[in-house]
């Protein structure tokens, strides 16, 4: 179990490139225009046509359609209802199949990932994460760490993978290695087929060790590239002997996600351990939208236990509203302990990395 928890969101991805919540649709929009996604332009086009739609939904009731967690949301309870505005009932599947890959492609055109002799190497304020990681695992007296991510994208798994850090998914029990726990999933899982179904992930570093750039490229040697990590897993998987889907494992942010409980259940209920233990935990790069009841949820849950938390922090570059939503949330005993800095992903590290080791000192002290 951790000592330290560091909640990752939406936000610190930005540094490489992906769009926040609020400008994904923007983005895949560009992307689609400017023919860089056409191996699924006819994917894009129909989750356009369903986000045309749901603009039909404001004359009654409220819904962000500009939003991209807002519609993955919206179409995955369309499922389960069997109704969606402008889209039969028995192309419903197709039209969530359609946003998944929407999300998949514009976040591997999007996020740029350094290289080097060919090879990808994750990104920098992600490898900075590792390297802090490191050294709170060395230091003496050593703290333990685990992330909870809400991110698609495998700018953290990569970044780990290149600085040799072991990690886990939590998929399974027993696995050894930092937790890096993905609670929506990831680009590098699949999902088998057949009645059983289950998650297996690629594992990225193979994915660094042996994946080379086919081009080499005139005046900079590295340059830094896009990943196309779905396709690669899903070959790589397949070869493995893992009969899996060719979409990879996505979970829409809704509160429920009781279709996906049983294929990520491990992970969730790592997740509530982890919580249950740690003295410091560090939010960055997510705001705690207003309906994300799951983490409200999770968190209350899972923080439930006798540990005693000595920081709870959160590093925003807007901080408002974010800590008014923080401070609805906790409860008494962790507002005592509650600190809001107006800093990006990067300087949060900093601040973080200077917080424990001044701590580190005054205990040797």
């Amino acid at each position: 179990m951790a000592d330290v928890i560091f909640i990752v969101g939406a936000g610190c991805s930005v540094h490489a490139g992906a769009p926040v919540m609020s400008t994904f649709l923007d983005r895949a929009r560009e992307l689609l225009a400017a023919k860089e996604v056409d191996d699924r332009r006819q994917q894009f086009e129909t989750a356009f046509e369903v986000v045309s739609y749901l603009q039909r939904v404001h004359s009654k009731a409220r819904l962000d359609h500009n939003n991209i967690e807002s519609v993955f949301s919206a179409v995955d309870l369309a499922r389960t209802l069997r109704k969606l505005p402008g889209i039969p009932a028995d192309k419903i599947d197709a039209a969530l199949s359609s946003l998944v890959w929407l999300i998949v492609r514009t976040l591997e055109q999007s996020i740029k990932f350094d290289t080097r002799g060919g090879a990808f190497q994750g990104t920098s304020e992600y490898q900075k994460l590792a390297d802090l990681v490191a050294e709170l695992r060395d230091r003496e007296p050593a703290l333990t760490t685990a992330i909870l991510t809400f991110n698609y994208d495998i700018a953290i798994d990569l970044s780990f993978a290149v600085k040799g850090l072991n990690f886990t998914y939590g998929l399974k029990d027993g696995e050894q290695g930092v937790p890096l726990l993905k609670l929506h999933g990831s680009l590098n899982w699949g999902r088998t087929k057949g009645e059983k179904r289950t998650i297996a992930p690629y594992d990225l570093r193979h994915y660094a060790q042996t994946y080379r750039l086919q081009h080499w490229f005139k005046g900079d040697d590295n340059p830094q590239l896009p990943s196309p990590i779905t396709k690669h897993a899903v070959e790589q998987l397949k070869q493995q002997g893992n009969d899996v889907e060719d979409e990879p494992v996505l979970v829409p942010p809704t509160w429920s996600k009781g279709e996906y409980h049983r294929e990520i259940a491990n992970v969730w209920s790592r997740a509530a351990r982890e919580l249950e233990r740690a003295r410091y935990i560090f939010v960055l790069g997510y705001s705690l939208p207003e309906t994300d009841q799951f983490f409200r949820l999770l968190f209350a849950l899972g923080t439930e236990g006798q540990s005693i938390l000595s920081k709870i922090a959160v590093f925003d570059p807007k901080p408002e509203p974010v800590e008014s939503r923080f401070r609805e949330m906790l409860g008494h005993a962790a507002l005592e302990r509650f600190e809001v800095f107006a800093q990006q992903f990067g300087e949060g590290l900093s601040t973080i990395e200077s917080m424990l080791f001044a701590t580190a000192k005054r205990r040797r002290r």
